[in-house]
């Protein structure tokens, strides 16, 4: 038999087991760990892949907005373009046409206020073209000022 207080084969079996459920208990917290770990990385992983499509399609429909949106103002620049050109065409024609008539009535009444006032109105809204060169634009003046005289065989 064995010594007195020494451990029987029965105590060292216990031993044995004990350590093997404790190693058995550490080894399925490890495991229970590693697969936590790696359902928060797929977790993780599936949100950030969600969040970027979901980027991806905001920046798609947004860029298919500003799209819409330039080509939108576009289309009204050039529908605003195309009628400042045909009101320049028409203020211009008015303004011949004018002419055409005061010039007749400046041969009749030379002293016209109506005339006057027309002519100041005129001047006032259709004022020279910035773009002229200076001597045109003072000439242009010069022409303006000068007291208008019956053309002869009037």
């Amino acid at each position: 038999m064995s010594e007195p207080g020494a451990p029987s084969g029965w105590d060292i079996a216990a031993l044995i087991a004990g350590a093997v459920a404790v190693l058995g208990a550490l080894g399925k917290a490890g495991a229970w760990l590693l697969a936590w770990g790696d359902r928060r990385q797929t977790a993780r992983l599936d949100r950030l892949e969600r969040e970027e499509g979901e980027l991806a399609e905001s920046w798609s429909s947004f860029r298919k907005r500003v799209m819409f949106e330039r080509d939108d103002l576009a289309i009204r620049v050039t529908s605003l373009e195309r009628r400042d050109i045909a009101r320049a065409k028409e203020n211009a024609a008015l303004r011949v046409a004018f002419e055409l008539v005061a010039a007749g009535l400046r041969v009749l009444d030379p002293d016209n206020i109506a005339l006057r006032q027309a002519e100041q109105i005129l001047a006032t809204a259709f004022p020279l073209d910035p773009n002229l060169p200076l001597d045109m634009t003072n000439a242009l003046g010069a022409l303006d000022a000068a007291p208008h005289e019956p053309t002869k065989g009037d």
